[in-house]
């Protein structure tokens, strides 16, 4: 495989160099100018019963194309086709690798690279996300994760000017740091027939260049940081930001306010006669505050009992209760999420619920050496079908897919985890199977069922472009390579926003930032939770009427797609339903702004204005927050750093919220101060100065 021409992928941001046997030898930051060299960027495939290393495999074919390299290699093992692909100006390029075994195997362990980087004043580090280190230190909520224990790495290598950062497009990876050698790994844990095709989950390898910021980052207080003690740069949240967004695509939807029924005072295990007049009021309640959207306050429209009796020559079918109340939502203009589960009918109703297929025992998933009085592991006995097993994952993707076909729903949601159980963020841990009879080997199957779960998805998807998904758990605990063909994810904090819309919003705010700049969501990802859960009956909160515009506007600052607990049997005053419906009306106006968003250096904290800038070519808009009791000024800058505005000349400033507000004009580049009163939103409209003003 020595001595042939070496290969080259180039734009002008990166530059990617190629010996003849097709490995990465050299890696160029056309950004800062600054170069790595690359040792031993080697593959390398296990089986139950043998090994090969990158020596064992001979290179047949070569291709270079615009944007990209194919190579193919075979051995008696199986046959591995890779592509590198960098498209247009992006800063980052895709390593894909596919295997094709030549026999009947079992596939244990792949390696993808295993490089080792050379570049004066190196530094590496390894950063595991998502943590909830940040939320758990300032707002009190109980989401610490056990150490390393965070489904995905990222590695940053740190230079003088700039970096590069690598990692694979997959949570539960296995790959590892020593030193500077870096080694992306994953245990497929699969059975394969001779010729069945393994598509890998990408690797990634892009470049950044520092930025002011960073030196500002280096002063964060030791709260802040998780307890790894590593936190991205925001150079390097900044770029990881641009590759995931660029990988996912611009949002698909416009502005979409949901209603969460389990937390909304509707029913949760079954429709009666009762409960649906009940619910029929809810939904009249949710299109008087101006909602056009519901989830579905309980799996499979809460037919428990119709789906544990379901067999192979069974259908779905929503059956008259469920029927009336989602001809009700229809006649609302009220569009309706459908909740599935993956591997129990109900986990949230034990009593009743039970893993799908009665009639096949040998798709449920088997675990030896359970400890069910372990608290941190009480999950692992409950009893559910093996999403890994592929029998069992073609039949309730096609139980799926003949829900959404009733054409009822203009939505859909997945809630759960693979264990089976009402799930929380403890149970996202890599799950296990012992059966040696399913498509999986014996032992870990988490990335048979992640895979799994990322079909379910894409198939939703693309047989129904034009419903809303949004995910719960486990992929909002997964991290943001679960993210695929996903428009909304449930944030960090699912229990509520408490009984002040002051903090609310600014938890709110803070958890935003996290997913952004810590998870590298894309801002559109994230789905924000307003109000106090009204979901555990006879236990109803009070209603939180200060400040609405307040933790309203954190919201929708955050992200164009909004998640509401509201108690819709108690009711609210009318004049709160109207502020509710004026901002997501206002909301769904300003869908052009909303869609882009750009964070002021500050976060939500004592003593600090925060806010967010909404940037569309020259003209947008910028939030301003203040929950403190006093008055402050807000600073920011008109540039692209800043605010994300390109361009010159001056720029009209005139606050939109509260009326009334000044109106202040100021060059390109200028620093604008503004003064926010005391627990309070000022909201800023931004034009050319020479724009008329209708």
């Amino acid at each position: 495989m020595t001595g042939a021409t070496r290969m080259v992928l180039e734009n002008s941001r990166l530059r990617l160099d190629f010996s003849g046997d097709g490995t990465m030898t050299v890696l160029q930051n056309r950004l800062t100018g600054e170069t790595y060299q690359l040792l031993g960027e080697e593959f390398a495939v296990e089986t139950t019963d043998t090994r090969r290393d990158f020596a064992d495999f001979h290179l047949l074919d070569r291709e270079t194309y615009a944007g990209g390299v194919h190579l193919r290699y075979t051995s008696d093992l199986c046959a591995v086709d890779i592509r590198y692909t960098l498209k247009g100006e992006q800063h980052f390029v895709e390593k894909r690798m596919t295997l094709i075994p030549t026999r009947d195997c079992g596939i244990r362990h792949v390696i993808v690279s295993r490089p080792t980087f050379m570049a004066e004043g190196l530094a590496m580090v390894c950063y595991r996300h998502p943590n909830y280190d940040r939320i758990e230190e300032q707002h009190q909520h109980s989401h610490t994760r056990r150490p390393n224990s965070e489904p995905v790495r990222t590695f940053f290598g740190r230079t003088p000017l700039g970096g590069f950062f690598a990692g694979l497009e997959m949570p539960f990876d296995a790959s590892t740091m020593d030193g500077v050698q870096l080694e992306f790994t994953f245990s497929p844990n699969l059975r394969l027939t001779e010729g069945e095709p393994l598509v890998c989950d990408p690797l990634y390898l892009g470049v950044y260049q520092r930025r002011p910021l960073d030196e500002r980052a280096s002063e964060m207080h030791p709260a802040d940081m998780p307890a790894s003690g590593v936190l991205p740069l925001p150079s390097e949240s900044a770029a990881m930001l641009e590759m995931t967004t660029a990988i996912f695509g611009p949002p698909r939807h416009g502005f979409i306010a949901l209603a969460c029924g389990w937390h909304c005072e509707m029913e949760q295990y079954s429709f009666t006669p009762d409960s649906l007049a009940g619910d029929l009021r809810s939904l009249d309640f949710f299109a008087s505050c101006g909602l056009h959207w519901l989830c579905d306050s309980h799996p499979w429209d809460g037919e428990t009992v119709q789906m544990n009796a379901l067999t192979g020559n069974d259908r779905y079918t929503p059956g008259p209760l469920v029927r009336q109340f989602l001809e009700r939502a229809r006649e609302l203009g009220i569009g309706v999420m459908q909740w599935s589960s993956m591997n129990h009918t109900h986990p949230w109703w034990p009593e009743v619920g039970q893993p799908f297929r009665a009639d096949r025992p040998d798709w449920r998933r088997i675990l030896a050496d359970v400890a069910p009085d372990d608290p941190e592991i009480f999950f692992r006995g409950q009893t559910a079908n093996c999403f890994a097993h592929a029998p069992f994952y073609e039949w309730i993707e096609a139980i799926t897919l003949q829900a959404l076909e009733t054409g009822y729903y203009r939505s859909w949601v997945m809630d759960g985890d693979f264990w089976g159980t009402g799930a929380y963020f403890i149970t996202t841990v890599p799950v296990e199977c012992s059966s040696d009879g399913h498509t999986h080997l014996p032992g870990d199957a988490n990335f048979a069922c992640q895979r799994n779960l990322d079909r379910l998805i894409a198939r939703v998807h693309a047989e129904y472009p034009d419903l809303f998904i949004g995910m719960c758990r486990p992929v909002c605990d997964l991290g943001v390579w679960s993210q695929q063909h996903v428009d909304a994810c449930f944030t960090l904090i699912e229990t509520g926003s408490g009984g002040s819309n002051l903090a609310g919003g600014d938890e709110i705010r803070t958890a935003s930032r996290i997913r952004v700049h810590h998870h590298f969501f894309p801002h559109y990802l994230d789905w924000p939770l307003l109000f106090p859960s009204y979901g555990v009956p006879n236990q109803t909160p009070i209603w939180p009427s200060a400040h609405l515009d307040y933790i309203l506007m954190s919201a929708i600052s955050c992200s164009p797609h909004l998640l509401m607990y509201l108690p819709s049997k108690t009711g609210i005053p009318e004049e709160d339903k109207a502020v509710i419906r004026h901002w997501l009306t206002w909301g769904q106006e300003q869908i052009a702004y909303l869609q882009v968003r750009k964070d002021l250096p500050d976060w939500p904290a004592p003593g600090k204005v925060d806010g967010s800038a909404h940037i569309n070519g020259d003209r947008g808009l910028i939030f301003l927050f203040n929950s403190n009791s006093q008055g402050l000024v807000g600073e920011f800058h008109l540039t692209a750093e800043c605010i994300g505005l390109h361009g010159g000349g001056e720029f009209t400033l005139s606050q939109e919220y509260p009326a009334g507000g000044d109106t202040k004009i100021a060059r390109a580049g200028a620093v604008v101060c503004w003064d926010v009163p005391g627990e309070s939103v000022v909201v800023l409209r931004l034009m050319p100065a020479d724009m008329p003003d209708f």
